[in-house]
């Protein structure tokens, strides 16, 4: 049996001035685990373990941000271009 870490994150677009109560109805793009994350360590990972597996998601969605077509779509938020 193995640990598992999953995430899911938002990137929302709210305009210059407007503040935090008005991100709920921006423009947003979810993002999720492009691969299995396993945590190693098995039944008893260590707090390094965890690191590991945490760097792998930030690499996971470092990746997914990176690509040329998801940057473009997320800029176009600030147009009013469809996501």
């Amino acid at each position: 049996m193995s640990y598992l870490i999953t995430y899911t994150a938002t990137v929302s677009y709210f305009g210059d001035g407007t503040g935090p109560m008005e991100v709920a109805g921006s423009p947003s793009r979810r993002f999720q685990q492009a691969s299995t994350i396993v945590v190693p360590g098995a039944n008893a990972p260590s707090s390094a373990n965890f690191a590991t597996a945490a760097t792998a998601l930030a690499t996971d969605l470092t990746t997914q941000l990176q690509n040329a077509a998801t940057l473009a779509s997320l800029q176009g938020m600030a147009t009013g271009a469809t996501i």
